[in-house]
């Protein structure tokens, strides 16, 4: 009987890995950019800062998404990330702060300034989208910029029709 258990959880062990390996594999193969529609916000996540100005990582993710903002894709643009080991200014303000300097109105603007993971990012996110009455389903996320090296693939927290992708914008 323990052997039949154990073989058991071993075959749902093996499925759940498949399924992860399938999702991570078709992310990696079939990324989706979105460049175009309307969507209630678009989140850009925090990267390294220094001397309170973006990396050019981050910057990349920034100009990305002021882009979108000014082509009219997405209607509000939410910063996340909170104060790095050494810094004076969180991630979410110091990319605010660069998009009010390209022109987009801190009335259009939210943050959030204390997550210091990319669950954390998104999890912060959700709250601010909740408290401000946004459709998670209509918002987008950018993960990567096209100078970087792709990340590691993520996974939505909250939404409907959700998409992964890597070094590209998604539907959480």
């Amino acid at each position: 009987m323990k052997r039949f258990i154990r073989n058991i959880a071993l075959a749902i062990l093996a499925s759940v890995a498949f399924i992860i390996f399938s999702i991570d594999l078709s992310c990696a193969l079939f990324p989706t950019t979105i460049t175009e529609g309307t969507y209630d916000c678009g989140i850009i996540l925090g990267a390294a800062v220094t001397s309170n100005q973006p990396s050019p990582v981050f910057q990349a993710r920034l100009d990305h998404g002021i882009d979108l903002y000014q082509k009219g894709v997405v209607k509000i643009l939410i910063f996340t990330g909170g104060v790095g080991k050494g810094d004076h200014m969180a991630e979410s303000e110091v990319g605010a702060t660069y998009a009010q300097d390209k022109g987009v109105p801190a009335s259009d603007t939210l943050m959030e300034k204390t997550s210091k993971t990319t669950v954390q990012n998104l999890l912060e996110a959700k709250r601010l989208m909740e408290g401000e009455g946004i459709k998670t389903k209509n918002s987008l996320d950018y993960f990567g910029s096209l100078t970087s090296a792709p990340q590691r693939h993520h996974r939505k927290v909250a939404g409907d029709g959700s998409r992964c992708v890597r070094d590209s914008v998604f539907k959480i």
